[in-house]
């Protein structure tokens, strides 16, 4: 009877380990589940940051190159602009000059 009672009791404490071994790996797996998918959000949010990020940072580039191009026509209309005044300029110190 002893060794009934023991062999019983030994298979009652191995039950008990596998059924709280499985139940403490499932508890874990979902734990790492749930700690995988918030670690896949906020990746995902970073990446979302970073697009709008990126696409304001290209939007400012495209605003910068238009008023690059902008300033380099207006220069270039200065520029002949002064050329000619340099021409009058010239040509009134000439008639001066003859006076």
């Amino acid at each position: 009877m002893s060794i009934e009672i023991t062999v019983l009791i030994s298979a009652v404490s191995v039950a008990f380990a596998i059924f709280f071994g499985l139940k403490n790996s499932k508890r874990a797996d979902v734990k790492d589940i749930e700690r995988k998918a918030t670690e896949r959000a906020e990746t995902n949010y970073k990446l979302d940051e970073i697009s709008r990020n990126v696409t304001d940072i290209k939007y400012d580039i495209s605003s910068t190159k238009k008023s690059v191009t902008e300033l380099t026509e207006r220069m270039t209309k200065v520029e002949a602009c002064a050329d000619k005044a340099h021409l009058r300029i010239d040509a009134l110190e000439k008639k001066e000059a003859e006076k």
